[in-house]
């Protein structure tokens, strides 16, 4: 059974923008956007203090209560990780809650029985903080030898091989030791070549 998340109070800076409702909408009670893993919800509350707040957010279900009077109550469209989900009150006006999914999945709508968005025209790609680090990593790496190589720069594997060389350029027994660094001085497949020789490309 899912728990009542924990609560915290946060003071927004006065003026702040209201969440995006990028992959959500907007309903008569709250905003809302969302991401294969998490969905964003922004619920305006009269002005009030974080202690006059009673935010339930269980597994199927979200409670949103205000001085004793409910502002948003209902059935969740699918389960969420209840204890990894977190709610604010930024400027004393606005509930923010972070559901994280139980699964990767597009949601139509935040509650049952509220407007749904069509799912099939939702943004469908992942930012890539939303992949584990290591494809967080291997992305980033192809992001980066993709900028290079339209701006004819050297990948970066061929960055970490020329680095390499460098060390090795004035190692003891190197045929290059004593002369200034040329990296088309090696040929990269193994062999090297001795000053003077044609480079590989």
């Amino acid at each position: 059974c899912g728990g009542v998340a924990a609560a915290s109070s946060v003071s927004g800076a006065a003026g702040s923008k209201h969440i995006s409702t990028h992959n959500g909408g907007v309903t008569d009670k709250y905003r809302w956007s969302q991401t294969l893993g998490e969905v964003s919800v922004e619920v305006t509350v009269p002005k009030c203090r974080g202690s006059e707040l009673k935010v339930e957010i269980k597994t199927n279900s979200i409670k949103v209560v205000c001085r004793g009077a409910v502002v948003m109550e209902g059935e969740l469209h699918e389960p969420i990780h209840s204890t990894e989900s977190l709610w604010n009150l930024e400027d004393g006006e606005r509930v923010l809650l972070s559901l994280e999914k139980s699964r990767e999945s597009w949601w139509p709508a935040v509650l049952k029985g509220d407007f749904e968005i069509d799912t099939s025209k939702v943004d469908s790609s992942k930012r890539i903080d939303d992949y584990d680090p290591e494809t967080q990593g291997a992305l980033r790496k192809i992001v980066f030898d993709q900028n290079q190589k339209a701006r004819g720069l050297p990948s970066s594997d061929e960055l970490k091989t020329y680095e390499a060389l460098e060390k090795a350029w004035n190692a003891e027994g190197s045929p290059f030791k004593g002369t200034p660094f040329d990296p088309s001085l090696v040929n990269l497949s193994g062999a090297a070549m001795p000053p003077g020789a044609p480079g590989f490309s």
